[in-house]
């Protein structure tokens, strides 16, 4: 079995700093979690030469690699399985090959891929595409987030394989080129087309029902029938980024420089429907990594969530059959 001496734990982890890249200590238990509660400080600055020798000499840890402003506005790209990977390569224009140059490449213990990207400015992470059961299958990990480097012991991971560098890039020396955040938007475009699960779980939808028996008559169902997307986002202050065969993303309100912030298109609920699916987590009022139906956006943006004042409005606004009135003989 290999294994990782206290002598190659702390030479990896010296060979990160010296890379720029901020390092902490990460426990032994197959949990892949930092060794300690505060952590997320060296996000934003990376440790003492001192420190690394404190935390590495003994060979008691993992090595972990913050992402964030300390290690240059690091976002690393996480796919879990290595066909999402080269699916992903796929999309790869000639101009995004040339913006990968030099980027380290990671090989996972099961069999997945962590690409190592240096953005203009820090990002946040999000999950863009996930297994036909819900997996995550891709997503990135930004700002807050760390990822577990290669020159760990094995124990660090659940599986007691091996992190693997299949290619240094700048972690030896190589130039670092600092990627453009519209190529960026492009790599997390091309992870969102990958997504498989296009009927998330009823809890996970907000707002769109079979359309059996009378429910085809609601105010709601009907507005779910008559209403663009576009109509209802822009004037909200959303924008569309990019559209493809699939589906068009958007980026929401305030968001600079322009990403994607949220899909519709490719998203769909129990009734068939296309729904707006959220990756954001800055796209008040939406939540995260649900799915809502038109209808259900509506009441979001105009009605502060209120479902019963929304279809009230719509009801006023002619949409819906009005129920027939029982006449007792």
């Amino acid at each position: 079995m290999l294994t990782s001496p206290p002598a190659q734990v702390y030479d990896w982890a010296h060979r990160y700093l010296a890379a720029g890249l901020s390092v902490i200590p990460v426990s032994l238990d197959g949990s892949k979690a930092p060794a300690f509660a505060g952590w997320r400080e060296y996000s934003e600055q990376r440790p003492t030469t001192e420190q690394v020798d404190r935390w590495f000499r003994a060979g008691r840890y993992g090595i972990g690699i913050p992402c964030g402003p300390a290690s240059g506005h690091l976002v690393v790209l996480d796919f879990e399985t290595r066909k999402a990977f080269d699916d992903w390569c796929s999309f790869l224009t000639p101009e995004d090959k040339n913006c990968l140059i030099g980027s380290p490449v990671v090989a996972t213990p099961k069999d997945g891929v962590h690409v190592y990207v240096r953005l203009e400015e820090s990002v946040k992470g999000t999950k863009y595409a996930r297994t036909a059961e819900g997996a995550c299958l891709i997503e990135t990990r930004g700002n807050g987030h760390q990822v577990v480097a290669p020159g760990s012991p094995l124990s660090v991971h659940p599986s007691s394989k091996p992190y693997r560098l299949i290619r240094a890039g700048w972690v030896d020396g190589e130039p670092c080129r600092i990627m453009p955040l519209n190529v960026y938007h492009n790599l997390t475009i091309y992870c969102a087309e990958l997504n498989e699960h296009t009927k998330p779980a009823a809890h996970e939808v907000v707002g769109d029902r079979l359309a059996a028996g009378e429910a085809g008559d609601r105010p709601g169902d009907q507005f779910n029938d008559r209403i663009a997307w576009g109509d209802l986002l822009i004037p909200h202050g959303w924008r569309v980024f990019r559209s493809t065969d699939t589906a068009t993303y958007w980026t929401r309100p305030g968001k600079t420089p322009a990403g994607i912030s949220a899909s519709t298109g490719h998203c769909r609920g129990p009734s068939g429907r296309d729904l707006l699916y959220v990756f954001s987590s800055s796209a008040t009022p939406f939540e995260p990594e649900r799915s809502y139906s038109r209808f259900a956006a509506y009441a979001m943006l105009n009605h502060h969530g209120d479902f019963t004042a929304a279809t009230r409005a719509l009801g006023q606004a002619g949409y819906g059959t009005p129920a027939r009135k029982v006449v007792l003989k």
